[in-house]
């Protein structure tokens, strides 16, 4: 007989919608753990053997059918203790006899831990919670989109509203004024502290929260994991590992930017000769024997807290941002003393980050000088390699990509899968577009100088734009075309 292949739950994305409606004790005596919902059944990833009385249970509590994925052992234990943490096995009930929650005050506790437990697991960059007449909508921000998580009545809201309040430091009786606050937070499977971000601001219906995870995704903050192919490793790797220079990284928000500057620090730490300070706002993630500084715009603003920071003899400097010529400059001044000093620039191309500059009011010979990298990039879905099809791309697709010889060649298309909660997706990728600043490039900085002017020498001197690191990406299986062309389209 064919023994077919035993599921593995590192691969799988686990959907907390399922996952989190089955209590810990039961999943841990009876190693189940629903995970994702196609063609209408629910999908229990089990240990061989599980009876139909199982079944009917799962059933019965899910209020769905139920089609059972055998899974290797070992890694069904690793995912059940991730999702709901390692505690209550041996005290474990039928599913039937599992008590309610009681009514009141533990009622919004558990409904708030499972949308903070729910945001962790599935990924999410931002937790919304949208207020309307009849109900309340709880959405996830997962890979640059909104997804529903949960539905509630408006008479949970407020309660909700206020134990995310109380949690936060905010005030619970102002409800008419927009506010700010904190919840440091502790994932209850891993043990993992995350610092949640939490804003609130007063609708018709109520107040609309929204809570910003931050920290998400440390353990891969590597060079080698963001997207970067060899070529640009190698001229990003060779940058960063400079005495002194600026290097900045420029997209919109969300586009992955201090994440790739944080893969980066992890990779200059690694020299214990070096001290490593940044400026942030906020701190994103925790990095280890490197001196973070939280930015505050009422007090600390960058410049200043750039100022202060050079006192301090650091050899390389991570500023969040260059929001103002004050900083800019300061940062130019930095780069030109004998600091390596990493930032980002709200800008669409690796070219007009150096016309920004330059409008900013820094000086263009300092400019020249200092500058050794300016780094376009975007974050773009990542195709689940497990169900990507391929299929030869139309002549009307080659066109748009500005490459007709694309035309009958293999791209891939999202499907949707178990693996990767029947989305088609896992995850983002970055495509990267980078700008050494050689000889050729620093001739031209000068008052008035546009961005077509760098980018006819970048194609005279065969640089990779963006779009042309997507279609490789394309031709790997990695992208959709629709992402590339949407994404380097604006």
């Amino acid at each position: 007989m064919n023994v077919p292949d035993l599921l593995n739950m590192a691969e799988v994305m686990i959907d907390p919608i399922w996952a989190l409606q089955v209590p810990a004790n039961f999943a841990h005596k009876k190693q189940v753990l629903p995970f994702t919902q196609i063609d209408g059944k629910i999908l229990v990833a089990c240990l061989a053997g599980n009876n139909g009385l199982l079944l009917r249970s799962l059933e019965r509590s899910l209020k769905s059918p139920i089609q059972l994925e055998i899974a290797d052992a070992k890694s069904l234990k690793l995912a059940i203790d991730e999702v709901y943490g390692k505690a209550q096995r041996a005290t474990a009930k039928n599913l039937e006899t599992q008590p309610a929650n009681r009514a009141g005050n533990d009622e919004v506790i558990n409904l708030c831990n499972r949308i903070l437990d729910g945001g962790i697991l599935r990924r999410a960059s931002d937790i919304h919670i949208d207020p309307d007449k009849e109900s309340t909508e709880i959405k996830f921000r997962v890979a640059g989109e909104l997804e529903l998580f949960e539905e509630i009545s408006t008479t949970k809201h407020l309660s909700m509203v206020s134990r995310i309040k109380v949690l936060a430091n905010m005030d619970i009786a102002e409800r008419r004024e927009p506010q700010d606050g904190n919840i440091h937070y502790v994932f209850k499977g891993t043990g993992v502290p995350y610092d949640i971000r939490v804003a609130t601001i007063p609708t018709k219906n109520g107040e609309k929260m929204t809570l910003r995870i931050l920290g998400l995704g440390a353990e891969n903050l590597t060079l080698g994991n963001i997207g970067m192919s060899a070529a640009h490793l190698e001229t990003f790797g060779s940058n960063i590992a400079q005495p002194h220079g600026l290097i900045l990284i420029t997209g919109p928000t969300g586009s992955g930017k201090s994440t790739s500057f944080y893969a980066a620090l992890r990779e200059i730490a690694h020299d214990k000769s070096k001290t490593i300070l940044t400026i942030e706002d906020p701190v994103e993630f925790d990095l280890p024997k490197i001196i973070q500084v939280q930015v505050d715009s009422e007090k600390v603003t960058f410049a200043k807290a750039l100022r202060s920071t050079l006192r301090h003899d650091p050899d390389v400097i991570m500023i969040g941002e260059i929001r103002d010529r004050e900083t800019a400059e300061i940062a130019v001044t930095a780069a030109m003393t004998g600091h390596l000093v990493l930032s980002t620039l709200h800008t669409n191309s690796a070219a007009s980050a150096v016309a920004r500059l330059l409008n900013m009011g820094v000086e263009p010979y300092l400019l020249s000088s200092t500058l050794r990298l300016s780094i376009a990039q975007r974050l773009v879905k990542r195709l689940c390699e497990k169900c990507a099809k391929p299929y030869p791309i139309s002549r009307e697709q080659a066109q748009q990509l500005n490459c007709p010889e694309l035309e009958g060649t293999n791209a891939f298309r999202a499907t949707g899968c178990k693996y990767c909660s029947n989305r088609g997706y896992k995850g983002r990728i970055a495509i990267f577009e980078m700008l050494p600043i050689d000889a050729s490039i620093a001739a031209i900085i000068r008052p008035g100088v546009i961005e077509e002017d760098i980018l006819n020498i970048m194609r005279t001197n065969r640089t990779q734009l963006l779009r042309e690191d997507g279609i490789d990406k394309i031709k790997l299986g990695m992208v959709q075309i629709e992402e590339i062309i949407r994404i380097t389209s604006i």
